[in-house]
Parts: C-alpha cells; structure tokens; sequence
C-alpha cells in the first residue's frame, strides 16, 4: 500500500546547494515561504497550472483547482483532514425524509459575505440553485430536476428527485457544489471569472493577482471565526513544471506543492516531507461497447481479452513506484464499493487473452484508436498499456490532447472507442453517475445500460444502512468490471503533497478530503 507519511528531515545546505540557478527565476510572486518576515506570516503554494476557473461551479474538482476557490468560498459542510464531515456555513444537516431525496440544512448565524451583505437562506438556495442548472457537475452530480428552497427562518430544503445519500458529500469543499456564493454576484455571474464573492476566509487580492501566474489571497476582515484565519496573506503561484516547484520548495521560496513520482523521490531524498494519498484510479475504459467505431468492442470476450493483457503489476512498480498499486475496479480500498476479488478479476494472463480474441474471430488481432490527455504519467502509462496489447496482436493507435477541454469534447462526441481515464475516487453515487448512469458524458458517451447494473445502483442508492449500500455498490462495479467489462483498470494512485515542515504544518488529508484544507489546517510551524 501506500506510505501515507514518508518523513525525512531538511538539511538546508544539501538542499540549497542542489539548486540551480534557474530557480530562481521559477516564481514570479514568491515572499521567501511561510516565515514571510518578522511581521507579515505567508503561506506560499506552487502549482503547475492555474486555475479553470474563479468560479467555484465552473471549476473542475482536481485537488488542486480546489485550493484557488475554498480559501474564499466557505462550503455548507467541510471534510476535515480526516476524511470527516464536520459544520461550516451548515451548523447542522439532516435527511427528512426515509428515501434520501430531502436533505435539510440549518444554516450558521451571523455569516458575512467578504463584502458585508449577510447570507440568508433564500441566498443560499440562490446560490445552490445556480449550481444546479449552471455548474459544470451540478445536474449530473446533484442530479436532474434537484431544487434547492429556503423553507423556513435559517433552514435550506435540498430535495432530490432520486434517492441520493452522498448528497452531505457533494456540499463539500472537495466537490464544491456546496461553496455559498454572494447574490450579489448572481445577478452578473460575470464578475465571479476574475474575482471573489464568498463567505471563506480569504479573499482575491486582484490588485495583486496576476492572471496564470500569480494568485493572492488576503483575510476575508468579515469572515465568521477570525481565529481559523492563520496567514496574512496567500500566495499561489504558477509555475512551468514539478521539477520547478520541487526547487522552489528546496531553496525556500515556497511552502507547498503537489507532485508526482518522481518529485516525490527527489524530496524524500532532499529532506522534505511527503503526504501521500490514496486517490486515483487510472485505466481504460472501453466506452464503444456496442461497437459502433470499433466492432470488436461488441463482443464482451474482447473486451475481457484486453484487460487480461494488462500487466498492471509491472506497470504500477515501473510508472508509479510507491506510489501506486495495481488496480482494476472503480473503488479504492476503505471506501464504498470495493471488493477485493474485483479488484483482482483479471490477473495478467496474455495466454488466456489471445484465447478469448481467437474465440471472438479475432484470432489476427486488430487495430483500435484510444483517446488521452497527455502528461507525463498518462503518457507513460497508456504507452505500456499499448505495448501489453501488442502482444497479443492489437495494435492501439494513440491520439494524445494537450487540451484537456477538446478531449473531453470529442470523447463525448462519440469521436473515440476507448479513451484512458484518470479519476480522483468520490461518493459511489458520483462514480456511478459518471460511468453509468450520469447521461452522456466523457465516461459514457453511447449512454450504455444494462438491466442487472441499473437494479443494483437503484438499490445501492435507496439503502439506508452503509453495510447494504456497500454491498449492492460492490455488486454493481463487480457487474460492471468482472462480467461486462466495461474498464480496464491498471493503477490505483496516490497523489503526493510536497511540503517544507520547517515553515508550515499540520499538512494531512484522505482519500474522502483529498487535498490539504489550506483555508482551515495548515499552520505556521512553530
């Protein structure tokens, strides 16, 4: 498994001696890390992207993204650093009815939005409202025909019109369907792309902000509990690569980033200190079964073929390290809907592969396209998936975007048979909605169903006790998985958090919180 806490010392003088001098020049906006000066307490992040967007409803819910929009959006719930649900703008939260279709909310007293106006009820349903029908997960996730009404004097109504019990989850920081956004800024949506307009702890300083370069974050002077407010100021800057943020890092510029194998090495090595957690899940998935552009796909034993041709052992050892393990199905160990016969369903049998090909009139193989974002792990890994199929004679013909957005776009368009897919673990019932039942989407864009799969997720969904819920979603992935083949699973990941604990701490995170709560946790160090 993973090594949830790999902990060295910093030698200062081995880390400041191995940096080059194009560090320097790797950040635009950086104060010197979290001990800032004598007066001022600066957190510093880098990140190797910018933000999608300002908005938190237009935002993808990478764990990094996150960071840009829960520092100055509150969420009605939080999920602590422990993976638990604890109160927020919410004080406290309860299903009304026996379905889980009606979830009321009781809402916190004396909240401010960072201008001043006062959050209501009636503002929060607005803001909920807007989600829905305007968020990019928002009908999908929330569900369609969700509605959102303040029922009385501090009390918000979310009702469903499908059971959905992971729907506290979803009002999170970590799906981000739950950050309050000011009226206010409703009636021009606008504002919300290069500004801030919540009730969180910091806001947008745009004055000091550089668009894609650098972002900071100044305390919210309304914010509701002054004392979670522990940095004067915020910075997250933009840098080209990991390689740059680990230097950044090293010479003292910055706090914190979030890496990858190879960065979480190198900083283990370097004296840094590195939280990893459990949170991919990374494979194929053959999106095309019934065959439309790829006719082999029609035939469940080749589908079953390619994932037997899967060497997911040397795979995870070789691109991920300790930082990965092999995996198949669509739930990580700990949370809902794992099994670990799943998990195991198709061991690597190249020999029982080229069987099933023969027995489907494939005995020549094939050639079939596959669709990926480009990175330097999904490069990696889809390339090693291609070379196990070739041995058994499929030829994989590899079209890589640059442009997360076009992919997902001509993926959707039904422009592609099989497409990789790099999914951060979530709620069963998101996961579900992605690759089964969501309607059409990047995961399923031939809206594929099956009869034995629906009953299983409409009884998963509608169970009332956890230990019914697990056992029809692990039916329902096993279904999906182990009988329909329907993925082709290669890794569970970890992603690792890269930080310096002479200047911050308190840096922790699950697989349910997924990143490091940097509005409420992270501390100075002492």
């Amino acid at each position: 498994m993973f090594a949830h806490h790999a902990r060295r010392r910093r030698n200062r003088a081995l880390a400041l001696g191995a940096l080059t001098a194009s560090a320097a020049l790797a950040l635009t906006a950086c104060s010197g890390g979290a001990s800032g000066t004598d007066e001022e307490k600066v957190l510093t992040i880098v990140s190797v992207a910018p933000p999608v967007s300002l908005d938190p409803y237009l935002q993808n819910v990478d764990p990094v993204n996150i960071w840009f929009i829960e520092l100055a959006y509150d969420p009605l719930i939080r999920v602590d650093g422990a993976g638990e649900l604890v109160p927020d703008l919410a004080s406290s939260w309860e299903y009304i009815d026996d379905e889980a279709k009606q979830l009321e909310l009781t809402l916190r007293e004396d909240v401010l939005f960072s201008d001043g106006t006062e959050m209501t009820a009636e503002g929060v349903a607005a803001s909920l409202s807007y989600a829905i029908s305007t968020g990019v997960n928002g009908a999908a996730w929330l569900g369609e025909g969700t509605t959102a009404e303040a029922t009385a004097d501090g009390t918000v109504v979310i009702t469903s019109a499908e059971s959905n019990p992971s729907l506290p989850s979803l009002l999170t920081q970590r799906v981000l369907l739950g950050s309050v956004v000011n009226p206010t800024a409703l009636d021009e949506p606008g504002v919300l792309l290069n500004g801030t307009h919540g009730a969180g702890p910091y806001v947008l300083d745009s004055e000091s902000t550089v668009a894609d370069s650098s972002y900071v974050y100044e305390p919210n002077e309304h914010y509701w509990d002054q004392d979670k407010i522990q940095w004067d100021r915020i910075e997250i800057d933009i840098v080209a690569n990991t390689a740059a943020a680990l230097q950044a890092v090293q010479s003292g510029q910055a706090d914190l980033f979030r890496g990858d194998t190879a960065t979480g090495e190198s900083a283990i090595s370097a004296g840094l200190e590195v939280e990893a957690i459990p949170f991919g899940l990374i494979g194929m998935n053959y999106i095309d079964r019934n065959g439309e552009l790829a006719p082999e796909l029609a035939d469940v034993r080749v589908r079953q073929a390619l994932n037997y041709a899967i060497d997911r052992d040397s795979i995870a050892q070789a691109v991920y390290g300790e930082w990965g393990t092999p995996g198949g199905a669509l739930a990580l160990e700990g949370t809902i809907g794992f099994d670990e016969e799943t998990q195991d369903a198709f061991a690597y049998d190249p020999e029982k592969a080229r069987e099933l090909l023969e027995e489907a009139g494939y005995a020549d193989g094939f050639s079939i396209d596959v669709a990926y974002v480009t990175s330097v792990l999904s490069d990696v890994t889809v390339q090693a998936v291609a070379a196990n199929w070739a041995e058994i004679g499929v030829t994989a013909n590899l079209v890589n975007f640059t442009d997360a957005g076009q992919a997902v776009s001509e993926i959707t368009a039904k422009g592609y048979p099989i497409a990789y897919y790099g999914y951060g673990q979530l709620p069963p019932t998101i996961v579900a909605r992605s690759f089964f039942d969501g309607g059409a989407n990047q995961y399923n864009p031939w809206v594929t169903e099956d009869a034995e799969l629906n009953e299983l997720l409409d009884a998963a969904s509608q169970a009332a006790d956890p230990a019914d819920a697990q056992e029809f979603y692990a039916d329902a992935f096993t279904r999906a998985y182990s009988d329909l083949a329907w993925q082709g699973g290669v890794v569970n990941s970890a992603q690792v958090f890269i930080y310096d604990p002479e200047t911050i701490t308190n840096v922790r995170a699950d697989t349910n919180s997924a990143t490091p709560d940097i509005a409420w946790e992270i501390a100075p160090a002492e």
